[in-house]
């Protein structure tokens, strides 16, 4: 069975390249001026780069430049992570997007909880954008169907791929509602109304005759 967080490999960062990044991420008061924005370049951008490719959240060409795509993105991590969506990497998003050893203090790039946290809620967003309303059974169904195809073989890896692979770009705002956020929660806890379904129709319109419907309800049909 595939994993469902699968986080990518990064680029293996020197100690002093990390004592930079701390001090660049993790401003303290007097230098907030320094968090990284729209037009701050180095390693430092790359590095967050690497990371935001990593979530499925940046999809450009990793250059070190904090351009737009790259302030879209870190605005999404915010969003999707309940944080004030300004396009700034501040210290209160580095410490989620990268992560933080309380006990050391260090810095840690790999950040599982960031990444759990943010499937989550980019399931949640998708749910709401899908499932507009629809009662909750319909989006626990649409929820599982994301799960269903990161387990599957005939599909990527990873629910933030096939989320992005079911819907495209996904909406900055608004956050996404209760419902949907139980919804993904029941998905991601191994909840499937579907009965394995791999495919939802959109709402209104026929499943494709050569798949098997498993569930129909608000108009979607689900299957495989």
């Amino acid at each position: 069975m595939k994993r469902i967080f699968r986080l990518l490999p990064l680029p293996l960062v020197s100690t002093a390249l990390l004592l930079v990044l701390y001090t660049a991420l993790y401003p303290s008061p007097q230098d907030s001026e320094e968090a990284l924005r729209i037009g701050s370049r180095g390693d430092e951008v790359i590095f967050l780069q690497e990371r935001l490719t990593a979530l499925g959240l940046y999809t450009e060409d990793i250059d070190g430049i904090y351009d737009t795509p790259t302030s879209d993105a870190v605005r999404r991590f915010q969003l999707y992570n309940g944080l004030t969506a300004s396009g700034v990497l501040d210290s209160a998003t580095a410490s989620l997007l990268l992560g933080n050893d309380e006990a050391g203090g260090e810095s840690n790039p790999v950040g599982p909880t960031a990444e759990k946290d943010t499937v989550r809620n980019l399931l949640a967003v998708y749910v709401d954008k899908h499932c507009e309303n629809a009662s909750y059974l319909t989006k626990c169904a649409c929820a599982a169907v994301v799960v269903n195809r990161s387990e599957s073989d005939a599909f990527p890896d990873g629910i933030i791929t096939n989320i992005l692979s079911l819907s495209g770009a996904l909406p900055l705002s608004p956050p996404p509602s209760q419902q949907a956020l139980s919804a993904a929660d029941f998905a991601l806890a191994g909840g499937d109304p579907t009965d394995g379904a791999l495919y939802v129709s959109e709402r209104g319109k026929p499943l494709s005759e050569r798949l098997y419907p498993t569930l129909s309800c608000d108009g979607f049909t689900f299957g495989k």
